[in-house]
């Protein structure tokens, strides 16, 4: 019975090519290597950050009531959408977008929105978030809908191979008893 360092990728099913050559990227070679891969830094999605006290290039969960939202359409056409919550701003700003998003992000509208935040034409914003439409403030100590002390892996993983399949592969091999 081999090992499970010895167990080469390839054995795995569903491990093809496209997904041995974006692994061996990482420097992961063996199943052994794919359990043990672990992220490069953490997302801490769980604290909450004043709108006032973002700064540029910092990824932040944010939470704020929709002031503003409109198609610009100089430029590149895009929805732009501005948060605010009493100690300063934020644009969301969406490159792809449909008429329902628009419809959502109505003024007056709570959002928790997670990204990147950069400096922008108009100020800080966060192009394409990952955001949320909320019922009320989402307060930093207690929140909405239970997410409390989330983390997520941000790997380097996750732009070159889809994490969940990388899950199922280490899943599968375990299942089968091999080691």
């Amino acid at each position: 019975m081999q090992t499970l360092d010895h167990l080469p990728l390839s054995a795995l099913k569903g491990a093809g090519a496209a997904t041995l050559a974006r692994l061996e990227k990482l420097g992961v070679s063996s199943v052994l290597d794919l359990l043990l891969h672990v992220p490069l830094r953490y997302e801490d999605r769980s604290r909450l950050t004043a709108l006032g006290a973002l700064q540029a290039g910092a990824s932040a969960k944010v939470c704020g009531q929709v002031q503003l939202a409109e198609i610009t359409p100089r430029g590149r056409r895009s929805l732009v959408c501005r948060l605010g919550d009493g100690t300063g701003h934020v644009y969301l700003r969406f490159f792809h977008f449909n008429a329902r998003q628009y419809e959502q992000l109505a003024k007056g509208v709570w959002v928790s929105a997670f990204g990147e935040v950069r400096q922008g034409f108009y100020g800080l914003e966060i192009t394409h978030p990952e955001y949320q439409i909320r019922a009320e403030k989402e307060e930093s100590d207690e929140q909405a809908d239970g997410d409390r002390d989330q983390l997520d892996g941000a790997q380097s993983m996750h732009r070159l191979a889809p994490p969940a399949r990388d899950t199922s592969l280490a899943e599968g091999e375990l299942s089968r008893g091999s080691g």
